[in-house]
């Protein structure tokens, strides 16, 4: 019975702790009302006005201690209750979109710092459209190279051709020629397709050229190596892969441009990534610098002179001369009944 009394006893007790503050202060006012009213009943003989006044007051003040008792002891709970759910459920209402929207925001950000954080690893510098958008960057890099410039193309008829070619380009590297004449310590390497691997690539970018029938990537190598020549270089800044292109690139000492080639288009309309070479995250620069930017190679050939016998030697040989053509696959039958 203890127990039950004990339990019965604990809500009151908590009702009481919780309203009991307010009740005091109702009953204050309540006994201040009756006091007033008391004063002015012994006042009201011989000072009828403040007896009056004192009257007044304690009947004002009474209905103010008993409605107050009333609406805390019955009514607070209730109205409290009642503004908390409406407040909350506009609030909720209200903020739920925004909840949502920020969630959405932060999963995104999460998304985009890791993707961040990744390219950061294997120092990738930027990332581009096209490769015209880079070259702004790119060419700033290459008026203050001072130990490396390496140059990756089919026939690098966009950056050195006299018509369609980068002439900004163009001065830049006459400048780095130059500065190599006068004494200067940096290495302008050149690398483009052999000619004789060039119809291999021919045949693939004439599906959207608007001209096919002129199209001929051997001829726009001859024209760069003349148009070379001419800006300053030696035979010995030259030399041709043996193979098909994959992708265009740049190199100096401390910046990457990679822009790989399409299969049925040029690589100048294609994306490409400007890749630094920093401590702790040069994977792909070391990785490309070893791989791609090959130079006194056996996949490579030099030009021993400038002269119709040094380069002719690089237009004239076939395809059959420098790569002997594959063993053909036997396809037998039985495999494929």
């Amino acid at each position: 019975m203890a127990e039950k009394k004990d339990e019965t006893m604990q809500p009151r007790m908590s009702d009481l702790k919780k309203h009991g503050k307010h009740l005091l202060l109702y009953l204050l006012v309540a006994s201040i009302s009756c006091g007033l009213f008391l004063l002015g009943w012994y006042f009201y003989e011989k000072e009828p006005r403040m007896s009056q006044i004192l009257i007044s007051l304690g009947i004002a003040l009474g209905p103010v201690a008993f409605l107050g008792m009333i609406y805390e002891w019955f009514l607070f709970d209730e109205i409290r209750e009642g503004a908390k759910i409406a407040f909350t459920s506009e609030i909720y209402n209200y903020l739920d979109p925004i909840i949502s929207k920020m969630t959405h925001h932060t999963n995104e950000l999460m998304s985009n710092t890791f993707i961040l954080s990744q390219m950061h690893k294997l120092g990738i510098v930027a990332a581009y459209k096209e490769r015209r958008i880079a070259f702004t960057e790119l060419k700033e890099i290459m008026k203050y190279e001072e130990k490396e410039l390496f140059i990756i193309g089919t026939s690098l008829r966009g950056l050195v051709d006299e018509e369609v070619g980068d002439k900004e380009f163009q001065d830049i590297l006459r400048n780095k020629f130059l500065e190599i004449k006068e004494g200067s310590s940096l290495r302008i390497k050149i690398l483009m397709t052999h000619p004789a691997f060039a119809y291999l690539r021919q045949d693939l970018e004439k599906l959207y050229s608007q001209d096919r029938e002129q199209i001929s990537i051997a001829k726009e190598i001859y024209n760069s190596v003349r148009q070379l020549k001419e800006l300053g270089a030696k035979p010995e800044n030259i030399q041709f892969v043996k193979g098909t292109p994959t992708c265009f690139g740049v190199k100096t000492s401390k910046k990457m441009l990679i822009n790989p080639y399409p299969y049925q288009d040029q690589a100048l309309g294609s994306f490409c990534l400007l890749i630094g070479k920093d401590p702790n995250r040069d994977d792909l620069y070391r990785s490309f610098e070893r791989s791609h930017f090959i130079w006194d190679s056996p996949n490579t050939v030099k030009i021993e002179s400038f002269s119709a016998v040094g380069v002719g030697k690089v237009f004239a040989i076939k395809l059959q001369e420098l790569m002997p053509s594959p063993e053909a696959v036997k396809v037998e039958e039985s495999h494929w009944d």
